[in-house]
């Protein structure tokens, strides 16, 4: 019975989250491609697709998670494009009530991580800009006169599955310290919660773009400094 309740505290957190955590905006992803360091490179630039009702919602409480995913690929006229490589990158971005300020932890293609703190949202928008450069292939294991291009998938959670679980249980007074809890019961309210999220379709949202066919031959060249 409490497992039922507690879905329904999920569908009530789940109607929130649709009036109060808006998608991003509907700009297409600006991304720069050229070569550095004889390494074909891509610039991406995020900051015209944060709204001013996402912002609102972050600082309201409603965290921003997003995770890109970015694929490498040749381009064939006439047959499938297959990937040749694949990159990841996730942004986190939550508002801390203590110190007023935005809070960023964020995973680049290179796997470093960055955090940062500010009370100027657009301070951490910056941020974000500067780590985003994808450094894919070295020009040299490109054919010069091919044609490629950058994929990109974004996806954006409003809240994961196990944070609605935790809500749920913080909220019938069920959460109890991890010393407490069973491991196989642990993961049973998560599970739930999944199926309530599936159900209706409230799942990360997903946003795609494609660059522009390139041919590695023709990028502008950039030398380090």
């Amino acid at each position: 019975m409490k497992i039922g309740f507690s879905l329904q505290i999920a569908l009530h957190f789940i109607c929130l989250l649709v009036i109060m955590a808006p998608l991003l905006a509907g700009e297409e992803l600006k991304c720069d491609i050229f070569v550095y360091d004889s390494i074909v490179t891509a610039d991406l630039k995020l900051a015209g697709m944060f709204t001013s009702e996402l912002v609102s919602s972050i600082r309201e409480g409603y965290p921003l998670h997003l995770e890109i995913e970015a694929h490498l690929k040749k381009s064939y006229p006439l047959w499938i494009d297959p990937t040749l490589k694949k990159y990841q990158a996730q942004i986190h971005i939550e508002f801390q009530s203590f110190g007023a300020r935005f809070k960023l932890y964020l995973l680049d293609f290179n796997h470093e991580i960055t955090e940062s703190s500010h009370k100027d949202f657009f301070r951490i928008v910056d941020k974000i800009d500067e780590q985003m450069i994808l450094a894919s292939k070295h020009i040299n294991n490109l054919e010069y006169d091919d044609h490629y291009y950058l994929s990109f998938t974004l996806k954006q959670r409003r809240l994961t599955a196990a944070e609605l679980s935790r809500a749920g249980q913080w909220y019938l007074g069920m959460e109890r310290s991890d010393s407490e809890q069973q491991p196989e019961a642990s993961n049973l309210p998560e599970k739930a919660f999944e199926q309530v999220l599936d159900m209706t379709r409230m799942g990360p949202e997903k946003r795609e773009f494609s660059t522009f066919t390139f041919k590695p031959g023709k990028l502008p060249i950039i030398k380090p400094r």
